[in-house]
């Protein structure tokens, strides 16, 4: 292995890295040993996904609130009051609604026609 130039040694001892392959060395790797170029085998090729049902999917608080056509702070005070959607928490900050609950909750606010 050809030795790295000054160069190569300061700026890897000042970031405290080691000094790359050179190029061949990098060529010669077999790609079955990358795990990111691996191809799926031909037993999970041949699995069907199972249908979701689209109802249980999660909108998350902002979308919700853009498909009604309010302000996410009107949207959070009918939450509040709970006159909105149920809501779910899916992390600390991050609120959503799930797909059916929405849809129900706007067929409950349908008036007549004039």
């Amino acid at each position: 292995m050809p030795s790295a130039t000054s160069d190569q040694r300061k700026c890897c001892a000042r970031r405290s890295l080691r000094p790359l392959p050179p190029p061949h060395e990098a060529e010669m790797r077999s790609a079955s040993t990358d795990r990111r170029v691996r191809e799926p085998s031909s037993s999970s090729r041949s699995q069907v996904m199972p249908q979701t049902d689209p109802s249980r999917f999660v909108v998350r608080f902002p979308d919700v609130a853009r498909e009604l056509g309010v302000s996410p702070t009107t949207l959070r005070k009918l939450c509040k009051q709970e006159k909105g959607p149920p809501l779910i928490r899916l992390s600390e900050r991050c609120f959503g609604v799930r797909r059916g609950e929405l849809d129900a909750w706007i067929e409950t606010r349908k008036v007549g026609g004039p």
